[in-house]
């Protein structure tokens, strides 16, 4: 089974999550799953790229955790 949403950051430490995510859009069996973006990374080049890739959400760190749980429910 494959899963019904991901959480990424941006900054990882062997590959982005900006690459990462690229290597999900390219695999069919994993090009649809709902992808939310939560990372410190806010600059505009970051947010647009990421936007690109068909990301759900963008949610900056530091984040509140009840927003990062109804964004997530409202996800599933």
């Amino acid at each position: 089974k494959k899963a019904d949403l991901i959480l990424l950051d941006i900054e990882m430490p062997v590959l982005s999550g900006l690459k990462t995510l690229e290597k999900i859009r390219s695999n069919r069996d994993l090009a649809d799953i709902p992808v939310i973006i939560l990372t410190a990374s806010a600059d505009k080049e970051t947010i647009v790229e990421a936007c690109s890739l068909e990301i759900l959400d963008y949610i900056r760190k530091p984040f509140i955790p009840a927003d990062l749980l109804k964004r997530v429910e409202k996800a599933l």
